[in-house]
């Protein structure tokens, strides 16, 4: 239950930031009526995001999937940073003309609000219509409906739940933020989200040959991409200061001495209001964050790596049946030297005909070896998460590469090539 609580509780958590921060601006601005165009993008993403999800369980696109969607996501994240800035200066002027703060949107703001959140919606909507998929690849499922069926699905529910009650809190916050305050907090968060998606397009950019691979664009590279998943809980923090900031900031009310009965009621029922609303805010990502705390403690346990299979070579080289790491899961091996030095490594299968042949150490960590999890491969001492894809590059706490030559059939290491770090593992 809580492996699916976390699943899609993060999603919806991103979703609601992003969404959230959006929609309480609008309401700011007093340009309620561009709020359904929001409500109408985010609607019909559904649809979108159901047609997706067909596809990506019978097509083999979730890569271009995922490289499109940041393309375009980071375009509209572009326009959206320019278009916040306007429309609160635009805003400001009005205000202190003294008009009436009442403006007709235009074709271009309507649109653009459309698109964007269309955008949130198919991405994360998309994810979330997924997490069924992912149970059923749980161990844990694969004997029918039972409890354990029941309580996953519960906690996937649950996590959609409480993304939007967090979503409609966090606009319900705004009412005690100003201006400037809400336009700065949107641009700073889609600044930061800004920064992951210039990662992933540059990845993407890579993976479908636009830009030529090199190893030392991929040693820069790989780092940056094997922890895409800590702008996340960067998002997450930035959100919990500025709720924590807002909801001790004293608010300037009139002196209520000088007001009737009637206008003094009024505001203190305001401010009662906005007081209301900024904790709940504070309370339901205080509550999520602990949730997924929890999750992170079970989910990071002292795990215990698969043993490694001694091996001896033959002719001078190591010989691994392709047919061995069909499963795409982690193979470890061990050599003994004539001096006595125990060296790891491990092989994997990452697509069709690419294959990740590493030593089972860093630069880093050392030799303290690595586990898998799902398409992840993490590091046992530091719990860097990296993805599959980037073993067999250099740099930061990725495996060491280790050379290995390929036939029809099998994956050949030389023992030669081993042994350059022999030195490394007798440390």
């Amino acid at each position: 239950m809580l492996e699916t609580l976390a699943l899609t509780l993060r999603d919806s958590l991103e979703l609601a930031i992003l969404s959230g921060l959006l929609f309480g601006f609008i309401y700011k601005i007093k340009r309620k009526e561009l709020a359904n165009y929001g409500y109408g993008g985010l609607a019909l993403a559904l649809l979108f995001s159901l047609l997706l999800v067909y596809s990506l369980n019978h097509l083999r696109i979730a890569k271009e999937i995922e490289i499109f969607l940041s393309f375009i996501g980071f375009i509209l994240t572009i326009v959206m940073i320019g278009w916040s800035f306007y429309q609160s200066s635009k805003y400001r002027k009005i205000s202190i003309n003294g008009s009436r703060v009442q403006v007709e949107s235009s074709l271009f703001s309507e649109i653009i609000i459309f698109l964007f959140t269309l955008y949130l919606g198919v991405k994360f909507e998309t994810r979330l219509f997924l997490f069924p998929k992912e149970m059923a690849q749980s161990e844990m499922l694969t004997t029918g409906i039972n409890t354990a069926l029941l309580l996953q699905y519960f906690g996937g529910f649950l996590g959609i739940l409480l993304g939007i009650v967090f979503a409609f809190t966090l606009v319900k916050s705004h009412k005690k933020l100003t201006i400037v305050g809400s336009r700065n907090l949107i641009v700073l968060i889609y600044f930061i989200n800004l920064a992951r998606l210039s990662i992933l397009v540059f990845y993407g950019f890579i993976v479908k040959g636009v830009i030529t691979a090199t190893p030392r664009l991929i040693s820069k590279l790989a780092p940056l991409y094997n922890n895409i998943e800590r702008f996340f809980y960067i998002l997450v923090g930035i959100i919990v200061i500025s709720l924590l900031i807002n909801l001790f900031k004293k608010e300037r009310i009139p002196e209520l001495k000088e007001l009737n009965f009637a206008e003094a009621r009024k505001i203190k029922a305001e401010l009662k209001d906005k007081v209301f609303w900024a904790k709940a805010g504070v309370g339901v990502l205080l509550l999520c964050i602990a949730l997924l705390g929890v999750n992170y403690i079970y989910a990071n346990q002292e795990i215990e790596l698969v043993p490694a299979i001694a091996v001896e070579p033959e002719n001078g080289q190591f010989i691994v049946p392709k047919a061995d790491l069909e499963d795409g899961e982690i193979h470890r091996y061990s050599y003994e030297t004539e001096r006595g030095t125990l060296i790891k490594f491990f092989l994997l299968k990452k697509t069709e005909d690419a294959y990740g042949v590493v030593y089972d150490a860093c630069e880093i960590c050392g030799v303290a070896g690595y586990y898998q999890r799902d398409d992840e491969v993490v590091c046992k001492r530091c719990d860097v998460v990296m993805n599959k894809m980037t073993i067999n590059f250099p740099g930061g706490c990725n495996p060491i590469p280790l050379p290995y030559g390929v036939d029809q059939d099998s994956i050949k290491i030389r023992l030669e090539d081993l042994l350059e770090r022999e030195d490394f593992f007798a440390k």
